[in-house]
C-alpha cells in the first residue's frame, strides 16, 4: 500500500527553504546586503560576532520598510521587486526571490529596525523560528537594521556543519569584498569581532575600492579594460602580464552588476593571456560583463550565484577581445617610454616556452608571427587599430614588446661586439703596412735594424674594452643562440 501524502507544515516548509539559501553566515550577509543595495542606500556597515555564528548586524541608510509591509516581508515569496510573469524576464535588482527574510527568519533570532524618509517614528519588529511579534516604535536613523542572532539555534543538525568562527568569518569578509567591488558608489564598513576590517571610501571609482580592499600593489598592477561590441560590454581591469598569482581568488566577474561564478568569462580570459603567462599563473581581474537582462538568465541557482547566458559564444568573444585588446594597448604605450623606462621594462622577465629542457625564453618574432609555442603570437604591426589610434582586436601585444626589447637589447650587443672587435683590428692592419720607423725596407733607403720577429709577436696590446651588461634572462638566452 502506497504511503498517505501529507502536506507539510509552515515552520517545515521554511526550514526546507531555508536550508536552500541560508548554507552559513554568509549566506545571510550576502542576501541582507542585497536587500540594502535594492533599497537605495549609499553607506553599508556590516558587523559580526564569532564569525557570524553569534551576531551579524547590518545597517544601511537607504528607503526603509513602511510599517504596515513589516511583517509581510517575513513571508515566503514575498517581494517588492516583480509583480507579474514579463518581470521574470527583466530583472534589475539584486534580490527578486522574496526568500531571504523568511529564510534567515526561520532559523534566527531576528530583530528589524526600519524608518522610511517620510516617518518620524520608526519600527521595530522581532521574529524567530519564523514566528514574528507585533510591530513596535522605535527611535532609529533612516534606513534599515538587520539582527541575526544564535544562526542555527534550532536546527542543531545544520549547526554541526558550519566550520570554526574563523573561517566563517573569512567567507563573510569575501562576500563584503566581492560586493563592496560591484558597487564602488557605496561606501561599506566591516566590523569583525569588534575590529574595523575593511572601509571603502565609496567615491565611484573601482580602482579605489580595489585599492582598499586588496593593496596598492594589485591596484598599481592593473590594466583598463574598455571594449564594447552590442549588445555586449566588457569594462573595468586586469592585471599587467607580468603580475600573476598561482591562482584563481582575484578573478572576479560580474553580470549587470551581480558577482557570478562563470566559467565562461574565466576561459575566455585566460585564453586572451594565452603566450604571455607561464603555465600554472592566472591572471587577476575584475571585470564588468553588461548586457541586455533578456540574454541572460539568473534565476537558475537558490543563491543566485550562477547564471545563463543565452549565446555562450558570443559572451566568450566580448571577454577575450577585451582582455587582448587591453593587453596590447597596454604594450603599445610602454613601446613609447624612455631609454631609462624601456631598460627597467627589458629587464622585466620574458615570456617562457616550453622545450625538451624545459621552460625557456620565447624566441623573438622574425616575421608577421612566431609560431614556436603552443599558440599563435601575432606582430603589433598586423592588428588593426581603431580610429583613436588604439588596438581593437585581440593580440599578445605584451609578448611581443617584450620579445621586441629583448630583439633590441640583443642587436645593440652585436653591433657593440662588432665595434669593438673593429678597433682591436686597427693596429694589427698598420703594423703590417711599411713605414720608415719600423725598419723594413724601402726605396732609395738603407736597411736599418728593426725589432726581432718575436719581439714584435710579443708586443703588449691594450685590453678589449668589457662587453655590455644585459639582463640575467637575455645572456641566458644569447648563449642559447
Amino acid at each position: 500500500m502506497g504511503q498517505k501524502i501529507n502536506l507539510l507544515q509552515g515552520h517545515v516548509a521554511e526550514l526546507i527553504a531555508a536550508g536552500e539559501v541560508v548554507e552559513r553566515p554568509s549566506s545571510i550577509v550576502k542576501e541582507l546586503i542585497e536587500n540594502a543595495i535594492d533599497a537605495g542606500a549609499n553607506a553599508i556597515t556590516v558587523e559580526i560576532g564569532e564569525g557570524g555564528i553569534r551576531l551579524i548586524r547590518i545597517t544601511d541608510n537607504g528607503g526603509g520598510i513602511g510599517r504596515e509591509d513589516v511583517p509581510t516581508a517575513f513571508l515566503r515569496h514575498a517581494t517588492s521587486k516583480i509583480a507579474c510573469e514579463e518581470d521574470l524576464s527583466h530583472i534589475g535588482t539584486l534580490g527578486f526571490r522574496g526568500e531571504a527574510l523568511a529564510a534567515i527568519a526561520a532559523v534566527c533570532r531576528v530583530e528589524l529596525l526600519t524608518r522610511t524618509p517620510d516617518s518620524q517614528l520608526g519600527t521595530r519588529y522581532c521574529i524567530e523560528g519564523g514566528v514574528g511579534g507585533e510591530c513596535e516604535d522605535a527611535g532609529c536613523p533612516q534606513g534599515t537594521t538587520i539582527i541575526a542572532r544564535d544562526i542555527f539555534y534550532n536546527t542543531p543538525a545544520r549547526m554541526k556543519f558550519l566550520k570554526k568562527n574563523v573561517t566563517e568569518g573569512n567567507a563573510v569578509e569575501s562576500v563584503v569584498q566581492k560586493t563592496a567591488l560591484s558597487h564602488p558608489q557605496i561606501s561599506f564598513r566591516f566590523i569583525r569581532d569588534g575590529v574595523d576590517k575593511l572601509h571603502t571610501p565609496g567615491t565611484g571609482r573601482l580602482k579605489d575600492a580595489v585599492r582598499e580592499l586588496f593593496g596598492r600593489s594589485v591596484a598599481d598592477n592593473l590594466i583598463e579594460v574598455s571594449h564594447e561590441v552590442p549588445p555586449y560590454r566588457v569594462s573595468g581591469y586586469i592585471s599587467k602580464p607580468q603580475y600573476a598569482k598561482s591562482n584563481r581568488t582575484l578573478q572576479h566577474f560580474y553580470v549587470n552588476g551581480r558577482f557570478v561564478k562563470t566559467k565562461t568569462g574565466m576561459a575566455a580570459l585566460e585564453q586572451g593571456y594565452k603566450n604571455v603567462l607561464m603555465a600554472g599563473k592566472f591572471p587577476a581581474c575584475f571585470l564588468f560583463i553588461e548586457m541586455p537582462s533578456e540574454l541572460v538568465d539568473v534565476n537558475v541557482h537558490p543563491a543566485k550565484i550562477e547564471v545563463r547566458f543565452a549565446a555562450e559564444n558570443d559572451v566568450f568573444r566580448a571577454v577575450y577581445t577585451a582582455a587582448k585588446s587591453a593587453i596590447l594597448n597596454f604594450s603599445d604605450q610602454t613601446a613609447a617610454l624612455s631609454p631609462a623606462q624601456a631598460k627597467a621594462a627589458a629587464e622585466q622577465p620574458l615570456p617562457l616556452e616550453k622545450g625538451t629542457g624545459g621552460w625557456r625564453p620565447a624566441a623573438p618574432s622574425t616575421g608577421g608571427s612566431a609560431v614556436r609555442g603552443t599558440g599563435e603570437l601575432h606582430s603589433p604591426t598586423a592588428a588593426p587599430r581603431t580610429p583613436d589610434g588604439r588596438y581593437g582586436i585581440g593580440v599578445s601585444g605584451a609578448a611581443a614588446d617584450l620579445l621586441r626589447r629583448s630583439a633590441t637589447l640583443r642587436a645593440e650587443a652585436q653591433r657593440e661586439r662588432s665595434e669593438s672587435t673593429a678597433e682591436r683590428s686597427v693596429p694589427k692592419a698598420v703594423s703590417q703596412q711599411p713605414s720608415r720607423p719600423s725598419g723594413v725596407f724601402s726605396a732609395g733607403a738603407e736597411r736599418r735594424p728593426g725589432p726581432a720577429p718575436h719581439q714584435a709577436a710579443t708586443r703588449p696590446r691594450p685590453p678589449p674594452p668589457p662587453p655590455p651588461r644585459l639582463p640575467t634572462v637575455v645572456r641566458a638566452y644569447l648563449g642559447k643562440r
